[in-house]
């Protein structure tokens, strides 16, 4: 099933967790890398940003970022505190946000996002109401998310906060909840702006597209921290002279800038009659990408023969 959490990250005076109450249905899902300055006293009248809590509000958001192969768009935020939370899963609750989601991926999506806000001492689950049970591929769909608010917990000025994309231990996207804060994106950056033919004495390769990602597009998984992905789709055509030809993970090699080089990290291996194309051959090549990028000269290296000639298209990979 799928299921991500998107994490909201809102800078708040609380109780302590332990005294909060706050249920998790998501445990170690929380984001412990989230970090906020407090501010306030904690005491029952003070509230995130150290505004007075207890007072309804909304916040026009509006902005978007990509992950898991869905771009999310964050349209609002409100709080609400004479509505009576009805627990995990029910269809009330005081804190909410309104979204909107589109499957940019190839593929479609089965399952659920999940949504969690965490502040500084504490966690809260949330969920789509109505549940995003399919979404095929280019489709999109509007719903409400939920949040788990316990009793004592204080929510006042929410543009302070900001929203983390993701899990703690996964690429995040941010969307900040002010006018002013910038997006962190992760949508595709192409690296090649037409197809790119390369041809041998043994077959064809088209390379239709690939671009830097950070999540997996066939699978709708983010990538972990401190990684990227290159991923392509290519088109290939067995003109040598065996039969068959299998194609396995170990003939799609990527060089990197230093010059070592690694097999594709995700790849569906398929058989490859001769004469015969097989179309949208998707490969991912996992890169490591510390902070402030690790940008260079990659070079792609198929081979469709064990022994055979090498194809070849180099990529310059933008920070």
């Amino acid at each position: 099933m799928f299921r991500k959490a998107v994490v909201v990250l809102l800078v708040a005076t609380l109780l302590p967790l332990s005294s909060c109450g706050v249920r998790s249905k998501r445990g170690d899902r929380h984001d412990k890398n989230a970090s906020g300055n407090s501010s306030g006293s904690g005491s029952e009248n003070s509230g995130i940003g150290g505004n007075p809590a207890g007072g309804a509000q909304t916040v026009q958001v509006n902005k978007s970022a990509t992950v898991y192969g869905l771009t999310v768009n964050l349209v609002s935020v409100s709080y609400d505190p004479s509505v009576e939370a009805s627990g995990f899963g029910g269809d009330d609750s005081p804190l909410t946000a309104e979204v909107a989601i589109e499957n940019i991926a190839k593929s479609g999506v089965s399952g659920d996002v999940g949504f969690t806000i965490k502040f500084e001492d504490a966690g809260f689950t949330g969920g789509l109401k109505p549940k995003m049970s399919s979404l095929a591929a280019g489709d999109n769909t509007k719903a409400t998310v939920n949040f788990q608010v316990d009793p004592g917990a204080q929510v006042g000025d929410l543009k302070s906060g900001v929203v983390l994309l993701g899990d703690s231990n996964e690429v995040q996207a941010e969307i900040p909840l002010n006018e002013t804060g910038k997006v962190v994106d992760l949508a595709p950056k192409p690296l090649i702006d037409k197809a790119v033919t390369r041809k041998t004495g043994d077959g064809t390769v088209r390379f239709n597209e690939c671009a830097l990602r950070a999540d997996y597009p066939n699978k709708h998984e983010q990538v972990e921290k401190d990684f990227r992905l290159i991923v392509c789709y290519l088109d290939t055509q067995n003109d040598s002279k065996y039969n068959l030809v299998l194609v396995s993970e170990d003939k799609f090699k990527i060089r990197l800038p230093d010059d070592s080089s690694q097999s594709a990290d995700q790849f569906i291996g398929y058989n490859s009659p001769r004469g015969k194309k097989t179309h949208d051959v998707e490969a991912a090549w996992k890169i490591r990408w510390p902070e402030g990028g690790s940008p260079g000269r990659y070079r792609l290296e198929v081979q469709l023969l064990d022994e055979g000639a090498v194809h070849k298209l180099t990529l310059n990979v933008p920070a």
